[in-house]
């Protein structure tokens, strides 16, 4: 079974492709990795169109960027998944503080926050 994420990632690799390829105007929303996949398919494409690469050196560092979006956009997913964590923690590290009559809220507080 394939990961909603990693089908998502395949479609979003192919738009920025076909994008890429016209060399086009980029699409607006793209996250930092998409932006960077855009640009480099453009300049890829349009030295290969230029001559300056050959159609295997083109192939070649295309799979190499394409390789880079998909790290770039699942380091971005561990980001917002363990921004959203924290954020969840700092709102009950909140409500433990104002239990401060409660000795095993206040522990718990110690212990994570280390005051």
């Amino acid at each position: 079974m394939k990961d909603l994420f990693f089908e998502e990632l395949d479609d979003e690799i192919g738009k920025l492709i076909e994008e890429g390829a016209k060399a086009g105007v980029m699409p607006e929303g793209l996250t930092q990795a998409g932006i960077l996949l855009f640009l480099s398919l453009r300049l890829i494409y349009g030295s290969f169109r230029k001559g300056m690469i050959d159609e295997k050196a083109g192939r070649r560092e295309k799979e190499r960027a394409v390789s880079e979006y998909r790290k770039n956009r699942l380091s971005e997913r561990c980001y917002a998944g363990e921004a959203k964590r924290r954020a969840r923690m700092g709102a009950l590290m909140a409500e433990a503080r104002k239990a401060a009559d409660c000795p095993r809220c206040m522990r718990f507080v110690q212990a994570i926050d280390g005051k």
